[in-house]
Protein backbone atom coordinates (compact mmCIF):
# COMPACT_ATOMS: atom_id res chain seq x y z
CA UNK A 1 0.00 0.00 0.00
CA UNK A 2 1.45 3.34 -1.02
CA UNK A 3 4.97 4.39 -1.82
CA UNK A 4 8.02 4.49 0.38
CA UNK A 5 9.12 7.80 1.81
CA UNK A 6 10.22 10.07 -1.09
CA UNK A 7 9.57 7.47 -3.82
CA UNK A 8 7.45 10.08 -5.58
CA UNK A 9 10.21 12.71 -5.41
CA UNK A 10 11.20 12.12 -9.04
CA UNK A 11 7.88 13.69 -10.04
CA UNK A 12 9.18 17.09 -8.95
CA UNK A 13 11.90 17.06 -11.60
CA UNK A 14 10.98 17.01 -15.28
CA UNK A 15 9.11 13.72 -15.84
CA UNK A 16 9.24 12.38 -19.39
CA UNK A 17 6.07 10.28 -19.47
CA UNK A 18 2.67 11.95 -19.86
CA UNK A 19 1.16 9.98 -16.94
CA UNK A 20 4.02 11.18 -14.74
CA UNK A 21 3.34 14.76 -15.79
CA UNK A 22 -0.35 14.32 -14.94
CA UNK A 23 0.58 12.83 -11.56
CA UNK A 24 2.97 15.72 -10.95
CA UNK A 25 0.09 18.16 -11.49
CA UNK A 26 -2.27 16.15 -9.26
CA UNK A 27 0.23 15.98 -6.39
CA UNK A 28 1.00 19.66 -6.77
CA UNK A 29 -2.73 20.48 -6.62
CA UNK A 30 -3.17 18.30 -3.53
CA UNK A 31 -0.30 19.96 -1.66
CA UNK A 32 -1.28 23.48 -2.68
CA UNK A 33 -4.94 23.04 -1.75
CA UNK A 34 -3.89 21.72 1.65
CA UNK A 35 -1.51 24.63 2.25
CA UNK A 36 -3.90 27.33 1.01
CA UNK A 37 -7.29 25.98 2.13
CA UNK A 38 -6.35 23.61 4.95
CA UNK A 39 -7.89 20.64 3.13
CA UNK A 40 -6.43 18.50 0.35
CA UNK A 41 -8.62 18.50 -2.77
CA UNK A 42 -8.21 15.66 -5.24
CA UNK A 43 -10.04 15.60 -8.58
CA UNK A 44 -13.51 15.61 -7.01
CA UNK A 45 -12.68 12.94 -4.40
CA UNK A 46 -13.53 13.90 -0.83
CA UNK A 47 -10.44 12.96 1.14
CA UNK A 48 -11.74 11.70 4.47
CA UNK A 49 -9.72 12.53 7.59
CA UNK A 50 -8.39 9.71 9.70
CA UNK A 51 -10.88 8.74 12.40
CA UNK A 52 -9.30 6.93 15.38
CA UNK A 53 -12.74 5.62 16.40
CA UNK A 54 -13.17 3.59 13.22
CA UNK A 55 -11.90 0.04 13.00
CA UNK A 56 -10.83 0.50 9.39
CA UNK A 57 -8.01 2.80 8.29
CA UNK A 58 -9.21 5.15 5.53
CA UNK A 59 -6.70 6.30 2.94
CA UNK A 60 -6.49 7.88 -0.48
CA UNK A 61 -5.74 5.23 -3.10
CA UNK A 62 -3.94 6.62 -6.13
CA UNK A 63 -3.64 3.87 -8.75
CA UNK A 64 -3.10 6.20 -11.68
CA UNK A 65 -3.86 9.81 -12.60
CA UNK A 66 -7.35 8.69 -13.69
CA UNK A 67 -7.98 6.26 -10.84
CA UNK A 68 -8.06 8.06 -7.49
CA UNK A 69 -10.50 7.11 -4.73
CA UNK A 70 -10.92 6.67 -1.00
CA UNK A 71 -10.40 3.14 0.29
CA UNK A 72 -10.13 1.46 3.67
CA UNK A 73 -8.41 -1.50 5.27
CA UNK A 74 -8.55 -3.13 8.65
CA UNK A 75 -5.00 -4.49 8.59
CA UNK A 76 -2.51 -1.83 7.55
CA UNK A 77 1.17 -2.62 7.23
CA UNK A 78 0.60 -6.27 8.07
CA UNK A 79 -0.46 -5.42 11.60
CA UNK A 80 -0.54 -9.11 12.52
CA UNK A 81 3.19 -9.36 11.78
CA UNK A 82 4.12 -6.24 13.76
CA UNK A 83 2.07 -7.42 16.73
CA UNK A 84 4.29 -10.52 16.97
CA UNK A 85 7.41 -8.40 17.58
CA UNK A 86 8.17 -7.57 21.20
CA UNK A 87 8.75 -3.89 20.50
CA UNK A 88 7.01 -1.04 22.32
CA UNK A 89 8.44 2.11 20.76
CA UNK A 90 6.34 4.64 22.64
CA UNK A 91 5.65 2.68 25.80
CA UNK A 92 7.03 4.16 29.01
CA UNK A 93 8.68 1.55 31.22
CA UNK A 94 7.94 1.71 34.93
CA UNK A 95 10.87 2.89 37.02
CA UNK A 96 12.12 0.86 39.95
Amino acid sequence: MGVCHCDDFFLWSNPAKSNDKKMQQILSDIYLSFVIQGEPHVNGVEWQPLDPNKTRFQYLRISSPRNISMDSRSNVGHEDFWNTINFDENKISPTT
